[in-house]
């Protein structure tokens, strides 16, 4: 048994550490599923106060049966084969399988890494299998493969437990169980904030830049409590799905971008996870290389970095609605400023001048120019009613002269900066802004013949526009486009979240 093996590692002191290479994920990491609290001894408890991990629910798990051998998880978007074929296999034909496998009208479908394999897990059923059985029946208490190899040992390759949600680095030549994903894959992306806290702008989590040192699970439980960092007082530590999401799987010793944790330790960091086959132990991270361990006592010392869940930055944007991870995001990366007065004005149209900045921001931030290297705030206007001089379009003035220049509107005379913007132009204004970022002319991309939408037929002047976007996966509905509909500023967000920061 696997987990027999970690503990008997643990305790030696004999693992050899590799590198792993895979991608972090730029989507809300979903909940652990775990809602009881206990105490040192493994004892249940009240969760009140106690900021361990069943205190809080956070993205709650939830998903979507489609009714066709797949399941779509609401929260990462990620979608799922809904059930394995029962057979072991080595890592190689694991791949070979994924990549060979149609179902539910797709074939795009591959071995999911660690982070998303992990992310169904549910640290709150003990027996296994630990994932809903609802949604994903006939799943083995056993170990399932990841696409995540050892860059320093070709040989060895992470898969993670689904009889308590552990990972272990496993030789290529075993035989694991398979589930097939698809979906997108992002890099992940930090920001400093200056105040001694870092933002991952993919999860919207914000972190303890240094570091809170060692010690025991019940002191790094108050310790957290307790922090007052960056203006903040809502710390606490992390669940072990927050705390893997900060493994760099592409280095070691230690596992974690040192630009921005510039003193992270190559050791044992503590998940306020309690074990849930050992409830007088919690789950930890390895930030040698990643590695999830589950056998420690709650009284041993591990080291701490606190976290808190970003929050939405708007007032009028409450944290659970459905559009607050997406706004968080584009905010973060410094695509939105909001409406003022602290707002984000989530249900307002989003207009043609508006539209000019979210575009130019998601490509290029504050810091572009126009044709030549001129400043495009002195540049001659483009649009007759678009001038540096008028107090109502001054602010815009730069994004839309940029966005004229890169083709992006193909207009000529008047650009009605105060108009609303449709989900058809919409369209068009994002997939030529995203042939742009690839360096491609605008109107150079290929898209589905036959029609996705009822109401967006081949002869339809958004046609290409509106099928591009949904063989990118930007627009997810069916059957109606609602391609006059006015697009709202959260709508919005989660558009640009989608095309241009890696979400689902």
């Amino acid at each position: 048994m696997k987990q027999m093996r970690l503990l008997f590692i643990f305790f030696t002191g004999t693992l050899m550490f590799f590198c792993h290479c895979a991608l972090s994920y730029a989507f809300p990491i979903p909940d652990t599923g775990q809602t009881t609290c206990y105490d040192s001894s493994g004892n249940t408890i009240s969760c009140a106060g106690t900021g361990q991990d069943g205190a809080y629910i956070i993205n709650p798990m939830s998903y979507t049966d489609n009714g066709d051998g797949t399941v779509t998880d609401k929260v990462t978007g990620l979608m799922w084969q809904q059930q394995g074929d029962g057979t072991q296999r080595t890592w190689s034909d694991a791949g070979t399988y994924c990549s060979n496998l149609s179902l539910g009208g797709h074939s795009d479908w591959r071995l999911p890494a660690t982070m998303e394999l992990l992310s169904i897990v549910d640290y709150g059923i003990y027996p296994g299998p630990t994932i809903d059985a609802t949604f994903f029946p006939n799943a083995y208490d056993d170990w399932y493969w990841s696409s995540t190899a050892y860059s320093y040992n070709a040989a060895t390759v992470w898969d993670v437990g689904f009889d308590g949600g552990t990972n272990y680095n496993d030789v290529a030549s075993t035989t694991d169980y398979v589930r097939c994903v698809r979906g997108g894959q992002a890099s992940a992306s930090f920001r400093d904030n200056a105040n001694g806290t870092v933002t991952d702008t993919g999860t919207g989590l914000r972190w303890q830049q240094g570091e809170g040192g060692l010690m025991t699970w019940p002191n790094a439980l108050s310790y957290c409590n307790g922090l007052g960092l960056g203006g903040y007082s809502d710390w606490r530590l992390p669940n072990v799905k927050e705390l893997e999401s900060l493994i760099d799987f592409t280095s070691y010793g230690p596992a974690i971008n040192t630009t921005f944790f510039p003193d992270a330790q190559p050791l044992i960091y503590l998940s306020s996870t309690t074990t849930a086959f050992a409830t007088n132990s919690a789950l930890d991270v390895s930030f040698y290389d990643g590695l999830i361990d589950g056998f420690n006592s709650k009284a041993e010392s591990g080291y701490v970095r606190c976290v808190r869940a970003g929050g939405s930055p708007f007032g009028d944007v409450p944290g659970g609605s459905t559009f607050a991870s997406y706004i968080e995001v584009i905010y973060n990366n410094g695509i939105t400023l909001g409406c003022g007065n602290g707002d984000y004005c989530p249900s307002q149209d989003v207009t043609r001048d508006q539209m000019a900045a979210f575009i130019i921001r998601a490509l290029y931030g504050e810091i572009f120019t126009c044709t030549g290297g001129v400043a495009c705030s002195t540049t001659t206007p483009v649009f007759s009613d678009v001038l540096p001089t008028d107090p109502g379009e001054a602010t815009f003035f730069p994004y839309i002269q940029k966005l004229s220049e890169l083709q992006i509107t193909t207009l000529t005379g008047a650009y009605l900066p105060g108009e609303d913007v449709s989900r058809g132009q919409m369209a068009a204004f994002l997939v030529r802004a995203l042939q742009v970022r690839a360096g491609q002319p605008t109107e150079s991309f290929t898209y589905t013949q036959t029609p996705y939408f009822s109401d967006v037929p081949g002869g339809s002047t958004f046609f290409k526009y509106v099928q591009r976007l949904k063989d990118l996966g930007i627009t997810t509905v069916t059957g109606t486009y609602n391609v006059n509909q006015i697009v709202t500023r959260d709508q919005m967000a989660a558009f640009i979240a989608r095309a241009f920061l890696g979400m689902n």
